[in-house]
């Protein structure tokens, strides 16, 4: 027995020790609690929530910070989803079997598709939660950490799109996740996911969408790594724009300087309609 689940299941890469474990010592009849696990994802409305994380960083305490501004976005966010955010349907990226399953298997990629529920609305981002299920016992157990369900610690993980589009019911994002462990740190993740926004015109008929019905004024949608910034161990940023995402070392005293010669850049180097978000990580 094992609480080896980190945010988004799979941060901090506990399930590797478990793994090593159940391979070396497992008797045949032995038993894996739990043995099952997903993840899943749906599409959020989020505008208010959101515009405060990020616009927090126009006025810091009377310094104009707006250079984080993407790097914010491109950070998953670790808190409580309110169901009524929610408006799609959801997707299942993730189902293992953790009786077979081997650590190679855990990085990962899976293509999803949601549709939305509700008229008028707007798609924020994507919300991602895990259940673990216990299905071998007399009396099977399923471990939700879904937002239709009372709020646990590890809460749920939230992905922020950069611009906020205007959406319908019955309209579509398609798009796939690619999941790994960090180069520098195999405790951390780094996860890309791509997406497209399809509606129904007059005809019948399905449309990609084309980005001209968004709300926010730039078109691109940040791609880009972002890796564990901490007071005492910071990365160069000039990777995050670069497509192998290799990292260097960059003096703290010059990270203010080297965010604002870059920032102009960012935009003029990614691809719209990809969005990279890195790992879990503490921004001060």
């Amino acid at each position: 027995i094992s609480e080896w689940m980190g945010y988004f299941l799979l941060y901090e890469s506990m399930l590797d020790t478990v793994l090593f474990a159940r391979d070396k010592w497992l008797n045949k009849d032995g038993y894996m609690l739990p043995d099952h696990a997903t993840i899943t994802l749906a599409g959020i409305e989020d505008k208010d929530y959101k515009s405060s994380k990020v616009n927090f960083w126009e006025n810091v305490y009377g310094v104009d910070m707006s250079c984080f501004k993407n790097a914010v976005i491109a950070e998953p966010l670790v808190d409580i989803c309110p169901q009524k955010l929610i408006n799609t349907s959801s997707c299942r990226i993730l189902d293992i079997d953790l009786y077979t399953v081997k650590k190679e298997d855990l990085d990962f990629s899976s293509k999803y598709e949601i549709t939305f529920t509700t008229n008028n609305d707007r798609f924020s981002g994507l919300v991602a939660w895990f259940d673990t299920g216990f299905t071998k016992l007399t009396k099977k157990f399923n471990l939700t950490t879904s937002p239709y369900h009372k709020s646990t610690h590890w809460s749920q993980t939230i992905f922020y799109a950069k611009n906020d589009l205007k959406v319908n019911k019955g309209d579509k994002v398609t798009g796939s996740i690619a999941v790994k462990k960090a180069k520098l740190n195999f405790r951390q993740l780094d996860i890309k996911i791509s997406y497209n926004v399809t509606r129904k015109n007059e005809k019948g008929e399905e449309d990609v969408f084309d980005l001209e019905n968004k709300i926010d004024d730039e078109i691109e949608n940040v791609e880009f790594n972002f890796s564990n910034i901490l007071e005492s161990d910071y990365h160069s940023l000039k990777s995050l724009i670069q497509p192998n995402f290799q990292f260097e070392n960059i003096n703290v005293g010059d990270l203010s300087d080297f965010l604002i010669s870059q920032h102009e850049d960012v935009g003029t180097t990614i691809r719209a309609g990809d969005m990279v978000f890195g790992v879990f990580s503490y921004v001060p």
